[in-house]
């Protein structure tokens, strides 16, 4: 939040009160100087340019294909790389230990999110298991 209303030149700080969950809090300078910026500002840049995509689930991480998981792991590897870089997307992602599901989120910039979610679900469509009825006897169908 910070780096993308920074970019705005909006001087803004963030501050999050609980890391998974919470809200944040917004500090910011109002008036008329060079640093203020209208609550209307703040409500139009978060309703219209920002996005969270909740839990895009892959399901069976435990017994995904080796390049399944080779590709996975290279999305994240490159979705985290981009979210040093930028500081304008966040990739949230977990597995735990007793569930077999990776669930994967995205937080930041509204156009960053939509391709990092179309690239996602490609991927998974893309490894998804497929299943054809094939019935040598007529009878069995």
């Amino acid at each position: 939040m910070q780096k993308i209303f920074f970019d705005k030149k909006k001087l803004t700080i963030w501050e999050k009160t609980n890391i998974l969950s919470g809200y944040y809090v917004v500090h910011y300078f109002s008036g008329q100087h060079r640093f203020s910026v209208s609550e209307e500002f703040i409500n139009h840049t978060l309703n219209k340019e920002i996005s969270y995509v909740k839990d895009i689930v892959i399901p069976h991480v435990d017994n995904i294909q080796p390049n399944f998981r080779k590709e996975i792991e290279e999305f994240i590897k490159k979705k985290k790389e981009h979210q040093r870089q930028f500081q304008t997307m966040a990739i949230i992602y977990c597995q735990y230990f007793s569930q077999t599901e990776m669930k994967i989120s995205f937080f930041g910039l509204r156009h960053q999110i939509d391709i990092a979610t179309k690239q996602i679900k490609l991927l998974i469509n893309k490894h998804q298991m497929r299943t054809i009825r094939i019935a040598l006897d007529p009878k069995q169908v």
